[in-house]
C-alpha cells in the first residue's frame, strides 16, 4: 500500500512538472491570463521556473539513483560547452555584460539544461498522454494565431502596465505578426516547427491526423511572418520525414551539422 501509495505521488509530481514545462515552454500563457483577470502579473516565469526547480528536486530525492548510460550526457556536454564559449564571445565581441548574457540563457535555455534531470521521470507519464497535452495545447495556440493573423489585430495584450510583460516585434512593416500565447513570433513559430515534425512522425501510425497537424503547423507558421520560423520549420520537419520513413535512421545523425552549418 505504501509502494502504491509512493508511485500515485511521483505520478502527480510528474505531471505537475510536465505542466509546468509546457507553460514556461507556451511562455505568455500565463502571463495573458492574468492580464485578462486582473490587469497585471502576479505570478511570473521566474516564480513558475523556481517552482519547476523545486519540483525536479524533490522528485528526484524521491526516485531511485539513475544509471548515467541512459542520460544523453555527450549532447549535453557540447551544448555546454557551446553556451561557455559564447559567453566570451558575446561578451567581446557583442558588448554584453555577464548578467545579461546569463539572463538570455535563462530565457532561452532553460528547459534545455534542465533536461537531463527531467530524465529521472522517464516511463512516469505514457507518451501518448505527452503528445495528446501538446497537440491539444498547440491547437489552442494555433486558432489564436490564425485569428490574429485574419483580423490583422493583437487580440491579446502586447505589454502591461508596469512593464512586467511585453511582446517582442508584434507587428512586421505594419502588418501583424501571430505570436499567439508567446512573447514572441519566432517562439511561436518554433513551436510551429516542433509540432510540424510531431505531425510528420505520427501521419505514420495516424496518417489522417497526423497530415493535419503538420497543416495546421504549415498555416501557424506562415502567420509569424518570419523567414527564420520558415527555415527552421522545413528543417525540422524534413528532419522527421528522414528519421520516420527513411530506410536508414543513421542518416538523420548528419542533419544537426547541416544545420549547424546553414545557422552560422
Amino acid at each position: 500500500m505504501k509502494d502504491l501509495f509512493n508511485l500515485s505521488v511521483y505520478w502527480l509530481l510528474a505531471f505537475f512538472i510536465l505542466v509546468l514545462c509546457l507553460l514556461l515552454l507556451v511562455d505568455a500563457a500565463l502571463p495573458q491570463l492574468q492580464l485578462y483577470f486582473f490587469d497585471r502579473i502576479l505570478v511570473s516565469n521566474a516564480v513558475m521556473k523556481v517552482i519547476l526547480l523545486a519540483t525536479v528536486a524533490l522528485g528526484s530525492l524521491m526516485h531511485p539513483a539513475i544509471r548515467l548510460t541512459r542520460l544523453p550526457l555527450l549532447a549535453w556536454a557540447l551544448c555546454i560547452c557551446y553556451l561557455v564559449a559564447d559567453i566570451a564571445y558575446l561578451s567581446w565581441a557583442r558588448s554584453m555584460s555577464l548578467g545579461d548574457v546569463l539572463l538570455s540563457y535563462n530565457g532561452y535555455y532553460f528547459l534545455l539544461l534542465l533536461g537531463p534531470s527531467l530524465l529521472a521521470f522517464r516511463d512516469t507519464i505514457s507518451e501518448r498522454l505527452i503528445v495528446r497535452c501538446i497537440v491539444f495545447l498547440f491547437v489552442v495556440c494555433a486558432a489564436v494565431a490564425i485569428a490574429q493573423h485574419l483580423t490583422d489585430s493583437p487580440l491579446l495584450h502586447t505589454e502591461s502596465a508596469d512593464g512586467a510583460f511585453e511582446v517582442q516585434s508584434p507587428t512586421f512593416f505594419g502588418d501583424v505578426r501571430a505570436f499567439s500565447l508567446f512573447t514572441s513570433a519566432m517562439d511561436f513559430g518554433l513551436f510551429c516547427a516542433l509540432c510540424g515534425a510531431l505531425g510528420v512522425a505520427l501521419s505514420r501510425r495516424l496518417p489522417v491526423r497526423g497530415a493535419a497537424l503538420l497543416g495546421i503547423a504549415a498555416v501557424g507558421c506562415f502567420t509569424t511572418l518570419t523567414r527564420l520560423c520558415y527555415v527552421v520549420f522545413i528543417c525540422a520537419c524534413s528532419y522527421a520525414l528522414v528519421l520516420t520513413y527513411g530506410k536508414k535512421s543513421a542518416r538523420g545523425r548528419w542533419y544537426p551539422l547541416i544545420y549547424c552549418a546553414l545557422g552560422i
